[in-house]
């Protein structure tokens, strides 16, 4: 499941949680997620940070 929430106070940037259920993952294994742009010449960005 993929959800975002976009941040109140500015258009610039929100909070996307990426939800996979247990048994698409490997214990002990890192889980490895792609993104992909459009090529388009966007200039939008993508960033990923930990969220404690």
């Amino acid at each position: 499941m993929l959800d975002y929430v976009r941040e109140p106070t500015t258009d610039e940037y929100g909070t996307f949680t990426l939800t996979v259920p247990s048994a698409k993952l490997v214990p002990g294994k890192p889980a490895v997620v792609k993104v992909v742009a459009q090529p388009n010449n966007s200039r939008r960005w993508f960033a990923v940070t930990e969220m404690r």
